[in-house]
């Protein structure tokens, strides 16, 4: 029991001290549009898709049905913060009439989140494995 115990320890100090030590590597390699695991370029296609797996290191991206569902409060959050919230403090030191700030913000609701789907879902699983970095080395 003991060995055991001592066992679970050392890998738990060992994979919290490697978590700290590549986290930044990870959400880096993620955002470049490669696998944080073996670097293999291009984990994204053109339309903002996964593949279920890294073709090269076999890590798996869909962890779970519904996985990628995270990246729409990350896209919510992006929208708010790079389109609504700006619009709202220009408009709010006069910078130009609610009209204008209407106009700008109806089509910038629809079309920006639309813009920034591919790059939230990177951002989405670049959080996941930045906080869970002991799962890029299980074996599914």
């Amino acid at each position: 029991m003991q060995s055991v115990k001592n066992f679970f320890w050392k890998k738990l100090i060992l994979v919290d001290f490697i978590g700290r030590m590549d986290r930044r590597d990870i959400v880096v390699r993620i955002l470049l549009n490669s696998c944080p695991k073996c670097k293999y370029p291009k984990i994204m296609d053109k339309k903002g898709g996964f593949s279920d797996r890294c073709p090269s290191c076999d890590l798996l991206f869909q962890r779970e049905s519904g996985f990628m569902l995270g990246a729409m409060p990350v896209s919510y959050l992006l929208t708010f913060f790079c389109w609504v919230l700006p619009c709202g403090i220009l408009w709010f030191y006069d910078c130009f009439r609610e009209t204008l700030l209407w106009c700008l913000l109806i089509p910038g609701i629809l079309i920006f989140p639309l813009a920034v789907i591919r790059f939230s879902r990177l951002l989405w699983m670049a959080t996941y494995f930045a906080f869970l970095p002991h799962l890029l080395d299980e074996k599914e």
